[in-house]
C-alpha cells in the first residue's frame, strides 16, 4: 500500500469518525467494517463505553444493528434514498450509497434523527404505503418498489387464495380478514429474506417481487410456499381449509417493463386456476418482451 493511500484512507476514517451524523460502511454481506461514535450512540442499546464506542459495532451484521429495514431490498445505484424510518424506538432516517472500490461493492449509510415535522411526514407516508388488515406494503409501495428495481432482472408471483369469496360467504368477512391476515404472515415469513417485496395487491390478491437469481429457485421457493399454505391453519379457524394459485413471470434480463411483468404473471395465475388451483404455472421472459 502507497504512502499516499495510507494517507487517504487514514483521511477517510478521521472524515467518518467528525461527521455530524451517523455512519456504517459495510463490505457485501452487510458485516459493519467501521462506525463512528454517533452511529453507536444512535443503535446501541447499552450505553456506549467512553473508549470503545467506534468499535462497538464493527464486525456485527447490519441486519441485526438496523431494524425494521431489508437491506437486500437497496438497489445498485449509487445515489442516496430514504428507506426507512423507526417509529418504534426513535424516528430515524436511513440513506444509502454503494461505492465500487477494486471490484468489491462497499455500502454507506447515513443515518439521521428526524424533527418532529419530518417524522410526521415520514410516519404519514408510511402509513399511506402499507396495507392496514395484513400488514404489508400495499399496491402503491409495491409499484413505487418495482418501478425503482428496474435495473435489475426481476421475477414476479402473483398470489391468489382459491375460493375466497366462498369463505366470506360461508363465515363472514372477519373471517375472510383473519384469513387476509394468516396469508400476509406466512407470504412475510417465507420471503421476507428472499424478496425485494411481498405486498397486498387487494382483496385476496398478494405479489412478491424478486430479484431473479436463475428460474428453479424461483420456482422452488414459490412452490414451497404453496405447499406450506395448503398444510397450514388459519390459529382462529383450524377447521377451515385453504390453498392458494401461483403465477410466476421469470425474467433473466433488467428493464422489462413493470406492466409487462405484470401482465405476464398474471396470465400465469389464470392457468394455474383453470388447471384446478392450488398450483403454481410460470413463464420465462426475455429481452425480446422490453414493453412498459
Amino acid at each position: 500500500m502507497s504512502q499516499t493511500f495510507q494517507i487517504l484512507a487514514r483521511l477517510g476514517h478521521e472524515a467518518i469518525r467528525f461527521a455530524p451524523f451517523a455512519v456504517l460502511v459495510c463490505d457485501h454481506d452487510n458485516i459493519i467494517r467501521l462506525a463512528n461514535s454517533k452511529a453507536t450512540e444512535l443503535l446501541t442499546v447499552t450505553q456506549p463505553s467512553q473508549h470503545s464506542s467506534e468499535s462497538q459495532l464493527v464486525g456485527k451484521s447490519a441486519l441485526d444493528v438496523i431494524s425494521g429495514v431489508n437491506l437486500n431490498q437497496i438497489g445498485e445505484s449509487p445515489s442516496c434514498e430514504t428507506l426507512l424510518v423507526d417509529e418504534q424506538r426513535i424516528g430515524i432516517e436511513l440513506h444509502q450509497a454503494i461505492v465500487n472500490l477494486d471490484g468489491r461493492d462497499w455500502k454507506i449509510f447515513y443515518i439521521n434523527e428526524t424533527d418532529k415535522q419530518r417524522r410526521r411526514e415520514l410516519l404519514l407516508e408510511r402509513e399511506a404505503s402499507t396495507d392496514e388488515l395484513s400488514g404489508l406494503p400495499n399496491r402503491r409501495a409495491f409499484q413505487r418498489t418495482m418501478e425503482g428495481n428496474q435495473h435489475r432482472p426481476l421475477s414476479l408471483a402473483i398470489v391468489d387464495i382459491d375460493y375466497f369469496k366462498a369463505v366470506n360467504d360461508a363465515f363472514g368477512h372477519p373471517v375472510g380478514d383473519d384469513v387476509v391476515k394468516h396469508t400476509g404472515r406466512l407470504l412475510n415469513e417465507s420471503f421476507d429474506e428472499a424478496a425485494i417485496l411481498t405486498a397486498r395487491m387487494g382483496g385476496d390478491e398478494f405479489s412478491v417481487l424478486f430479484e431473479t437469481t436463475d428460474t428453479a429457485s424461483i420456482v422452488e421457493l414459490v412452490e414451497n410456499f404453496r405447499s406450506a399454505f395448503s398444510q397450514s391453519k388459519v390459529p382462529e379457524h383450524p377447521d377451515i381449509e385453504l390453498t392458494v394459485s401461483i403465477g410466476v413471470a421469470i425474467c433473466q434480463v433488467p428493464r422489462i417493463g413493470s406492466r409487462t411483468l405484470l401482465t405476464s404473471a398474471d396470465k400465469q395465475l389464470y392457468l394455474a386456476k383453470n388447471a384446478g388451483r392450488n398450483q403454481v404455472a410460470y413463464m420465462k421472459l426475455d429481452d425480446t418482451n422490453q414493453k412498459r
